[in-house]
Order: structure tokens, then C-alpha cells, then sequence
């Protein structure tokens, strides 16, 4: 993995993290009763973003369990998609699902995120720096 690769997935959880917000927003029982196509909208640019983070942690291996998370939050969304779709009258049990699986992707694209960016300044530190860091002092 590069810098561009690590600052690229940084990006890509930060766009999920607002989509998801978005989201959530538009389905917490205080929402002011929004018209249905605007949550369907909010509910096609999350699963979106989300593809696209799932794309890019498919070539990370070390971050495989991630992906599965975001996963999860992308079926509990069809789901509930679908839900809204049909009129099911299941529908807020779907939207119930989803927003416990909204709470987990959350936390999971936060933590990408923070490691996604600790690795792009690693790889951005020069080696010198990195060797004079680790040197031991010299005794006199």
C-alpha cells in the first residue's frame, strides 16, 4: 500500500461516515416524518460510498474484518430499501436493523479512517527520520 492508497481510504470512510450521519438523521423517530424518496435518495449515496470502501479494503487483507462490517451495513440497507419499496409492513423493523448497523459502521469507518491516516503520515515520515528516532543514545 502507498500514501495515495491509505489517503484514498481515509477519504472514502469520511464520505461514509457523513453519508451514514445523513442517513441516520432522516430515519431517528424525531425526524420530522421525510418525504420517502429523500430517505430512499440518502439510502442510495450510502450504499454507494459504501461499495466503494468495500472495493478498496478488498485489496487490504490486514483489514478484512472491516469490510465484513461494512458489509453487514450494506445488506441491512438493501434490506431495508427493499422494505420501503414494497410498503412491507415490516418496514421499521428493517429501519431498526439498520440503524444499529449505521452505529457499527460508524465506529468501524472512524477506526479506518484514524489507522488509514497514521499509515499515510508513517509512509510520509522520511527514513532518516524514522532511523533517528529508533537510535539509541550513546553513552559518554
Amino acid at each position: 500500500m502507498n500514501t495515495l492508497d491509505w489517503s484514498r481510504l481515509a477519504g472514502q470512510c469520511s464520505d461514509l461516515v457523513h453519508e451514514v450521519s445523513a442517513l441516520m438523521s432522516l430515519l431517528t423517530p424525531r425526524a420530522e416524518n421525510p418525504d420517502p424518496q429523500l430517505r430512499l435518495q440518502a439510502g442510495v449515496c450510502a450504499a454507494q460510498v459504501a461499495q466503494q470502501v468495500i472495493e478498496t479494503l478488498a485489496d487490504m487483507p490486514e483489514l478484512l474484518a472491516h469490510a465484513k462490517g461494512v458489509m453487514c451495513f450494506q445488506s441491512a440497507l438493501l434490506s431495508w430499501h427493499r422494505a420501503v419499496c414494497e410498503n412491507n409492513p415490516m418496514e421499521r423493523r428493517y429501519q431498526t436493523a439498520l440503524m444499529q448497523q449505521s452505529v457499527s459502521v460508524l465506529t468501524t469507518c472512524l477506526h479506518v479512517e484514524s489507522h488509514a491516516l497514521n499509515e499515510y503520515q508513517r509512509l510520509q515520515t522520511p527514513l532518516a527520520a524514522n532511523v533517528r528516532a529508533f537510535r539509541r543514545p550513546q553513552l559518554h
